[in-house]
């Protein structure tokens, strides 16, 4: 997804845009660029380079007032239903395509009165990350799993004081692929 690009356009062909952001390197999970732009969009979209085809999980505008803007998704290279599932809120789905070169994005109508401030998006993931909203639970193995209490997730995730040297399992209320780890060297080990 390097070089991938959020554009606004007041052309539904988008042959004349604005880049608004660039990814600049590679995503894992929720990704929020900063927009720094005065102008006013009616169609928004994310276009994909000309190597890439991971499609996105989830893509959100939001405006100067940090409210999601909506409309009808719109895309080339991409089927109606999987166009839909880009803006669904839900990160489990996705908007498919083998193409590459492919966009995906929103004519936001009328509602397009205030400038863009960021975006917000999730690449085609298996949901396996600490994600807002969800309850964790933290276990170390000693002579047993122990826990070491339950954490809401008020971001993309959680904080616990560990032992040095512990074998951990994070599990999660919503969790289906859990694998246990360790920390060597500040970094998860996973096995």
């Amino acid at each position: 997804m390097i070089g991938g690009t959020f554009e606004g356009s007041d052309e539904l062909d988008f042959s004349k845009t604005d880049t608004l952001a660039t990814i600049n390197s590679m995503p894992f999970g929720e990704t929020i660029i900063p927009i720094h732009s005065s102008k006013i969009y009616r169609y928004v979209r994310y276009q994909s380079t000309h190597k890439s085809r991971t499609p996105l999980a989830e893509l959100t505008f939001f405006n100067t007032d940090n409210r999601i803007l909506s409309g009808i998704p719109i895309s080339h290279k991409s089927l109606q239903k999987s166009k839909e599932r880009v803006f669904d809120s839900d990160i489990s789905t996705e908007g498919y395509t083998k193409q590459t070169n492919y966009w995906v994005g929103l004519d936001l109508g009328d509602t397009a009165n205030k400038p863009i401030t960021s975006v917000r998006f999730f690449p085609k993931n298996d949901g396996n990350f600490v994600t807002r909203g969800n309850f964790y639970e933290l276990f170390y193995y000693e002579n047993g799993w122990k826990s070491l209490g339950e954490r809401f997730s008020v971001d993309n995730y959680v904080e616990y004081n560990i032992p040095e040297g512990a074998l951990l399992w994070l599990k999660c209320d919503t969790g289906h692929e859990e694998r246990i780890f360790e920390y060597k060297n500040g970094r998860q080990v996973w096995y």
